[in-house]
């Protein structure tokens, strides 16, 4: 065999090597509160920034963890929380408690508390939020930010200044979103929400509020709001699509059950369910330029509504 055969094999058993360690994956294990190893998920991330492995990453949090986060460029990582843990806010509600920049994260089983926002996902960034409960936040509990997308799975947001803020993409699945000071459910800036089998109640704003932003509600349930329960306006496109279960908009507190507004599209589908809010109409078109479909239907009849279809 020739030296120069030799040598080629060798080169791509180094490359080859070198391409396994690229990809190897990481997971570190987080104890705030403790002693010893790694007392802070900031510690976590710093070690895994200095690391020479660049795969997929896990930090396994347990403890009661006394900072602000901030994950930044940094691509398949998951934060998991383990035996209740949490995260509060040290900032005295000027920063984030969870900060997601031009990153790819899952952030699994935390109750987060505080904040400015108890998590944001911006500059690109893709956010998984598994079953994790926030709270106490100054502004929103979850805000994800134009050019970002979410996957919000399970998981309760409550007593938070706001619920969910949508400006990018966002697909939101058995969500509880309650209590919370003013808006439960805020879409604006062209975002898009698909809201499934999942309620926002009890909130002391509006229950959804679109503005020049598309909604999908599917067998979603809307109840107990102070102010209208879904409030669409300004260019806003939305599907009640009750073929995939029932809707129920009831009993909210101020107004009409859905307000369709300025250059709206609205269309209900299916099982929807328009009625007891505390509006003379269930469901109210706003201007020559709402257009719905099958309002009349899901408000009850005619005299439930003033949209023509």
């Amino acid at each position: 065999m020739s030296g120069l055969t030799v040598g080629m094999r060798l080169c791509l058993t180094l490359l080859l090597f070198m391409a396994a360690s690229m990809g190897k994956a990481s997971t570190l294990y987080v104890h705030c509160g403790g002693n010893t190893g790694l007392t802070s998920i900031g510690a976590a991330l710093k070690a895994l920034h200095y690391s020479e492995d660049h795969g997929p990453s896990t930090i396994n949090v347990s403890g009661a963890c006394h900072e602000n986060v901030v994950v930044q460029n940094t691509q398949q990582l998951t934060l998991n929380g383990v035996n209740g843990a949490s995260i509060s806010d040290t900032s005295n509600g000027n920063a984030d408690v969870i900060d997601v920049d031009n990153s790819l994260v899952t952030i699994n089983g935390l109750t987060i508390t505080g904040g400015y926002d108890g998590i944001a996902c911006y500059n690109t960034s893709s956010c998984q939020l598994l079953g994790n409960t926030i709270q106490g936040a100054s502004d929103n509990a979850i805000f994800i930010y134009q050019i970002s997308r979410a996957t919000v799975n399970g998981g309760v947001l409550q007593n938070n200044g706001g619920g969910l803020a949508v400006q990018g993409d966002v697909a939101a699945k058995s969500l509880t979103v309650q209590n919370n000071a003013g808006i439960g459910v805020s879409l604006s800036n062209g975002g898009r929400l698909s809201f499934s089998k999942s309620v926002s109640m009890n909130n002391q704003g509006y229950g959804i509020w679109v503005q020049g932003a598309n909604l999908t509600c599917r067998a979603c349930t809307v109840t107990g709001d102070q102010d209208v329960g879904v409030y669409l306006d300004m260019g806003s496109v939305a599907m009640f699509a009750g073929y995939a279960g029932p809707i129920q908009i009831s009993s909210n507190g101020a107004g009409v059950g859905v307000f369709v507004g300025d250059v709206v599209t609205a269309n209900f589908q299916g099982t929807v369910s328009v009625t007891g809010n505390g509006g003379s109409l269930a469901i109210q078109c706003n201007s020559a330029t709402s257009v719905t479909r099958n309002a009349i239907t899901a408000a009850g009849g005619a005299a439930n509504t003033n949209c023509t279809n």
